[in-house]
């Protein structure tokens, strides 16, 4: 087991692997699951705010087609919906890769990709959460490092 160092931001140890501006998006994530949108919608507006990119409404009407586990509890509409935003961002091979990177990673603190099965753990709302720290600390580093 590795160690893990923080950072104290306004009082508040955060892993330093994610970075401190992480808590923005995924606040912004959760807090659009507190007024009511669905796993998927959240992670777009989310990336809309944060990375200050224009997201076409019929996007979000997308949503309703994979939110809950694709309607049949497949998997989680949150990694979906991060998925679709690097499809927003990047060229296609760039896609694949950080998808592989955002499932490798998620799949550190969890051994299931269903809708319903990760709902029993942390919930949704900490499932958004989490989603969004993975997906916005991929498209920094990609961002970054190219």
């Amino acid at each position: 087991m590795g160690i893990r160092t923080y950072t104290i931001i306004m009082g508040v140890y955060l892993p330093t692997k994610l970075g401190w501006c992480v808590l923005f998006m995924e606040n912004k994530a959760y807090g659009y699951y507190k007024e009511g949108y669905n796993c998927s919608a959240c992670i777009l507006k989310a990336a809309e705010d944060y990375f200050k990119m224009p997201i076409d409404e019929q996007c979000y009407s997308l949503c309703s087609g994979v939110n809950m586990g694709m309607g049949v509890g497949s998997t989680c509409s949150a990694l979906v919906a991060a998925v679709m935003v690097f499809g927003l961002m990047f060229d296609k091979e760039t896609v694949k890769r950080l998808r592989i990177k955002l499932f490798s990673d998620f799949s550190e603190n969890h051994k299931d990709l269903s809708c319903p099965r990760l709902a029993k753990g942390p919930g949704c709302g900490g499932l958004i959460k989490e989603v969004a720290a993975l997906a916005k600390a991929i498209i920094e580093e990609e961002l970054r490092w190219g």
